[in-house]
């Protein structure tokens, strides 16, 4: 899970890093972007300078009424049962991490799917898988998808030491298992495009191929969050690609 109280750029490189990672790509960030003159990062892709610009679809704290839910009263504050279900989620996942590197000293990247581990015994069975996984996989190899069992599906990525130094080395969480889901439609895609679009002048100044990196982040949505594609075709406005990230486990080119 990305915490939402990360700077922006902060949040948005772990984002970038992570698309990356996911979908394949022979791309690594070189340096955030100037934000008068600049997209949001360049990029190194197949050996040429790209300009990325980055755009968030929506956040529970942003899209406003989403579902109406009955706060529950603790102490003094209230929480919604999603935000308690998401807090004891993190828990569970910051004691799996804790456990992968008092055992293990290999940088990695996780992003859990669908389920958390419950109990010890379990906990100490994800954690041996992990370490395996580690142990067998090459460092920077796009993120593998394995399903540890009991409903449990992990996405991990091995890392180099200086990666992880640099903060890279992140474990997040998004569930499957609430009451709503929330559709991507292509008017939502046009609506978050169309605005980014007059950027595009100044940004070619800096290099003549610009990417828009649309992204949802499933971790912070409190349920599950789909593209429908209806066939339908998405104009490029003069964008080199346009690309869905559902963070942590899916890119889509959309052209």
């Amino acid at each position: 899970m990305i915490p939402l109280h990360l700077k922006k750029q902060q949040r948005e490189q772990h984002i970038l890093e992570s698309f990356i990672s996911v979908a394949g790509l022979n791309a690594f960030i070189e340096r955030c972007g100037n934000p008068e003159t600049e997209p949001d990062f360049i990029i190194s892709f197949n050996g040429e300078p790209v300009g990325v610009e980055l755009t968030e679809l929506f956040r529970d704290r942003l899209v406003g009424k989403v579902k109406k839910e009955e706060s529950i009263g603790i102490g003094k504050k209230k929480i919604s049962p999603s935000k308690k279900r998401e807090a004891i989620d993190q828990r569970e996942l910051a004691e799996v991490k804790r456990l992968y590197y008092e055992s293990c000293k290999i940088p990695i990247t996780v992003d859990f799917v669908g389920s958390l581990p419950r109990g010890a015994d379990e906990k100490k069975r994800i954690t041996e898988q992990l370490i395996d996984i580690a142990e067998t996989t090459e460092e920077h190899k796009a993120k593998d998808r394995y399903e540890l069992g009991n409903g449990i599906v992990a996405y991990v990525r091995r890392i180099s030491k200086e990666f992880a130094a640099r903060g890279v080395s992140r474990w997040s969480f998004a569930s499957n298992h609430v009451g709503w889901r929330k559709s991507i439609t292509r008017a939502m895609l046009e609506a978050v495009i169309q605005p980014k679009c007059a950027k595009l002048k100044k940004y070619k100044i800096v290099s003549e191929k610009i990417f828009l990196l649309i992204h949802a982040d499933k971790t912070w949505q409190s349920g599950m969050v789909s593209f429908d594609n209806d066939g339908s075709v998405i104009s490029a406005s003069g964008f080199e690609a346009i690309y869905l990230y559902t963070h942590p486990d899916r890119a889509i080119r959309l052209c």
